[in-house]
């Protein structure tokens, strides 16, 4: 059915063809309804973004991201919107540039992937109630088109990879007449196995994003004839959402929209103790609006979402009065369904738990960004971090799946995934594909795919044959190439990159080894025990040269590269997590090493993830306590999402800060999977300084209810899915094993 309509299709755009720049266009296409019943479903997608209306009303924005190959169209079952009668579906669609080479922050947000060809593609068959046929609706001659001659991109200073704003000039709307569309060809056209016109087309392989309406504005507000008059609005905590203003009158006025994460203070030295809500400045590139002013009402859309938690317009007056009529936003986003919840002793935990959680939701779309405002790209660092909570507080794992065969098809031919997907800017941080096996391991860990890890096995030994290649005589992973960007973190003493310029850096070759004891696992558990075995024994051979050259004597530290004495928290970390150094030594190392120390590089507090990991390894998890101290800081800032850094953050969201979820869940209630896939779970507290916690930690067998008080005696309740084994464990006593699952409760003297 979707293949015949589709096929049926033609892809479509203005009688002029397809533009040299951006351009936004618009598509009708009448049709009659019979009877109450009829049954609509669409298949739609576009060159490059569209958005879809059925009698005025929105109903679908798309296609979901791809790349170079392969576009994803739409599934949408309109049949609950049509009415009898005429029934109108009206479709805006914009095409980016496709210029080569990419031109930042003028040819459109860099995540979208596009081609040469501007066009709309869409099939669908209304059906009566009686499943006849009534009409068809492909794209073709039927449809009208018309460009709208007044939109037109301009270049901000602040979000070059989101893209350009607009500047619309309604007057020159109506200079667009509706005219038989071009036809620029069928969805296929290849033969004897040549590339189509199109890339290849697959199902959207995610749900389609959410809309909620939001009103901003009470009473109209009228601008006098001359008149400038400036609001500012709050929508009470950070959202995405696509805007509308309506306006009436307004002949030479013009309306700007400037979209602000945060009150910025008057000094920029003031940001790490200013309160994003205490009156400042609202910094942002403005959105632009000129009204035809022809007395009818004017409606404008910023065609992209737009991230804000307060809004400046600028209402400018010509010759005529005009009149703000309404101002809404139609908040959106990735529709996932939150079933972990949490609650302790500690009220500042329980204040992070909805900022973490509104964190990572404004950071899902139809893929993983990191952050909604300044760049929506999908990295592997952040995405890796994402899914995690992700899979904890809902068990969803479709988002994850296709960021993981996004970073998969950005394989460079020399094995290296790029640093983040789709993007048309290429970007290499050679780390990022050893974090992107790591993300592979961790959805095995959670959802036990085998099929899924056999079909990536071939990526995962190319990425692993490069850094194999960079080893140096001494057995560590050699200096990238200089076109790389060999980042780590944002750590307050050296801005991204660890080591000295063109070093080898002790970091890489530990990750190198812990990626290659990832790979171990899952080439084991389907079926290659010869390739795990090579694996193992290459992780040793690294950890035995950074043992022997990297390790520091008189400072009983690993240095950040053989040569120097540069010295780093996440050295260290991932000695441990990469087993270079294991049991008392570990122990030891992570407790000298993990203290603040102005000689020694910090982690951020978003790379706290992997130091509760490491001393979770150790046994020594309540070691990591005082990390909480910096979310609290911010919680005093009254934040309503975390933002990127700790220190001078740009972004004020950015879906990687949202760790409480991942320790809240795993950790302090307790919830991990003793198996793959949750086959068997595992239940092990670490409740540091709390008396008591409760929640629900998501797993794909169901969730996993959990209640414990500390006391005399360490009290647990554990209700978990029926038939699935559960673990109860408590640090210093054995583990306490329910066959039958669901409902377990128990007591461990303390």
């Amino acid at each position: 059915m979707v293949e015949d309509d589709l096929a049926r299709a033609r892809w479509i755009w203005t009688a002029d063809g397809s533009p040299r720049g951006s351009q936004l266009a618009e598509f009708r296409r009448t049709f009659e309804v019979p009877a109450t019943g009829c049954r609509l479903r669409l298949f739609v997608t576009a060159d490059s973004r569209y958005r879809l209306w059925l009698n005025g009303s929105p109903v679908a924005t798309g296609p979901c991201r791809g790349d170079a190959d392969v576009l994803y169209f739409d599934t949408i079952e309109v049949s609950d919107q049509l009415r009898p009668g005429t029934n109108v579906l009206t479709a805006r669609v914009v095409h980016y540039a496709a210029s080569t080479p990419f031109r930042m922050g003028r040819d459109g947000p860099s995540s979208v992937w596009r081609s040469s060809l501007a066009g709309l593609l869409l099939g669908g068959v209304l059906l009566s109630p009686d499943d006849e046929v009534v009409e068809r609706l492909e794209t073709g001659e039927k449809w009208e088109a018309r460009p709208d001659p007044g939109w037109s991109l301009v270049r901000g200073d602040r979000t070059l990879h989101v893209g350009d704003n607009e500047l619309v000039d309604g007057r020159r709307r109506s200079e667009g007449d509706w005219a038989s569309p071009s036809e620029i060809g069928a969805p296929v056209v290849g033969v004897w196995g040549e590339l189509a016109l199109s890339r290849p087309l697959e199902p959207r392989p995610i749900p389609m994003a959410f809309e909620r309406e939001h009103d901003l504005l009470g009473d109209p507000v009228v601008v006098a004839p001359g008149q400038v008059q400036e609001l500012t609005f709050d929508a009470g905590e950070l959202t995405t959402a696509y805007l509308r203003a309506e306006l009436v009158g307004g002949v030479d006025a013009e309306l700007a929209i400037v979209c602000a994460e945060r009150y910025d203070p008057e000094d920029p030295a003031e940001l790490d103790r200013w309160p994003r809500d205490r009156p400042g400045v609202l910094v942002g590139d403005p959105d632009t609006y000129r009204p035809a002013g022809a007395g009818e009402p004017e409606v404008y859309e910023p065609f992209e979402y737009r991230t804000f938690r307060f809004l400046r317009l600028v209402i400018r007056a010509g010759a005529d009065p005009v009149t703000l009529q309404r101002l809404s936003y139609r908040e959106t986003g990735y529709p996932l369904e939150v079933i972990g919840s949490f609650e302790c002793s500690d009220e500042s935990l329980n204040a992070m738990w909805p900022i973490s959680v509104r964190t990572l939701q404004r950071c899902m779309h139809d893929q993983y960004v990191d952050c909604p405002y300044y760049e929506q790209l999908q990295y592997a660092m952040d995405s890796r971090l994402e899914a995690i909570y992700t899979y904890l507080l809902s068990a969803d794992d479709r988002l994850a799946r296709k960021t993981i065969e996004d970073l998969r098809r950005s394989q460079l031919p020399n094995g290296l995934t790029q640093s983040r997907a789709p993007d048309v800017v290429g970007q290499v941080i050679p780390g990022f594909s050893l974090l992107w096996i790591g993300m592979i391991h961790d959805h095995f860990t959670h959802f036990g795919d085998r099929p899924f890890v056999q079909r990536l096995r071939p990526a995962i030994d190319a990425v692993l044959d490069w850094w194999n290649e960079l080893l140096t005589p001494a057995g560590l992973t050699g200096a990238a190439p200089p076109t790389y960007w060999s980042f780590v973190d944002w750590s307050p003493q050296w801005r991204g990159q660890a080591g000295a310029p063109g070093s080898a850096v002790t970091i890489h070759s530990l990750m190198y080894s812990a990626a290659l004891q990832e790979a171990a696992t899952l080439n084991e558990a389907t079926g290659r025990s010869g390739v795990a075995a090579e694996y193992r024994q290459r992780a040793e051979t690294v950890n035995a040269a950074v043992r022997e050259h990297c390790w520091s004597s008189d400072r009983r530290l690993f240095r950040d590269d053989p040569e120097s004495e540069q010295y780093s928290q996440h050295a260290q970390v991932w000695a441990v997590l990469a087993h270079a150094v294991t049991d008392e030594t570990a122990t030891d190392l992570l407790e000298r090493a993990l203290v603040p120390d102005d000689k020694v590089a910090q982690l951020s507090y978003v790379m706290a993830y992997f130091a509760f990991r490491a001393l979770r390894q150790v046994g020594r998890y309540d070691a990591g306590q005082h990390y909480w101290d910096r979310w609290r800081r911010f919680l005093e800032l009254n934040v309503t999402t975390w933002p990127e850094e700790d220190f001078a953050p740009r972004s004020e969201c950015h879906g990687w800060a949202s760790v409480p979820l991942a320790e809240f869940g795993a950790e302090i209630l307790g919830v991990q999977p003793a198996e793959p896939g949750y086959r068997r779970i595992r239940v092990e507290p670490q409740p540091g300084r709390l008396t008591w916690a409760k929640g629900v930690v998501a797993t794909p067998r169901g969730p996993v209810q959990v209640s414990w008080q500390a006391g005399p005696a360490f009290a647990i309740t554990v209700d978990g899915p029926p038939g699935i084994p559960i673990d109860v464990v408590l640090a210093g006593h054995d583990a306490r094993s329910y066959e039958t699952g669901g409902h377990c409760e128990t007591s461990f003297p303390t």
